[in-house]
């Protein structure tokens, strides 16, 4: 019996040990992604409110890791915030960064001519753009070998993976590489 309770708390403490090399790794994974996003221009270019908004999400991210005692859960969170939320952040922090459209000139009233004479219709307003981020391991590329062996192989795979990433951006999406 001695000797159970022995290899229990070997493994407990091996378990232990293992969650919490999860949570650093988790974390440190966290702060890249921080790091690349607010060293990116249109961070500079937020309020500082707005600056709080896109990193409060981060600090988040890490105090509730703190909290999880399952290695399953920590690696889940993880790829979940990375896949969704991260995006998420991205495609706001561009949104609010992108400068106003600028209003159109008031039209001069006087002389002879009435207000609608001599000005063309306006155009409706144009919809918001909205950059949409995909992660490259999102992105499919289309190969016929499974490993490559030889610098012919990483030459065709190179351009597979490049039709397939202009693919992404001929569909108006902006592209983010991760």
């Amino acid at each position: 019996m001695p000797q159970i309770k022995t290899q229990v708390e070997t493994l407990q403490e091996k378990v232990n040990a293992q969650i919490e090399a999860e949570i650093t790794k988790a974390k440190e994974t966290v702060a890249a992604l921080k790091g690349r996003l607010c060293g990116m221009a249109e961070f500079g270019a937020l309020s500082g409110e707005q600056q709080e908004q896109i990193t409060r999400p981060f600090n988040e991210f890490n105090n509730a890791i703190e909290r999880q005692k399952l290695i399953a859960v920590i690696r889940d969170t993880l790829r979940r915030f990375e896949e969704s939320e991260y995006q998420r952040l991205l495609s706001q922090m561009t949104s609010w960064a992108q400068p106003a459209p600028a209003p159109e000139p008031a039209p001069e009233l006087g002389g002879t001519a009435t207000p609608d004479e001599g000005r063309k219709p306006t155009p409706p307003a144009k919809a918001e753009s909205h950059i949409e981020y995909v992660p490259s391991r999102s992105v499919k590329v289309s190969f016929d070998k499974v490993w490559l062996a030889n610098e012919s192989d990483i030459d065709r795979y190179l351009e597979s993976m490049r039709k397939a990433l202009l693919e992404e951006i001929r569909k108006a999406k902006g592209f983010k590489y991760d």
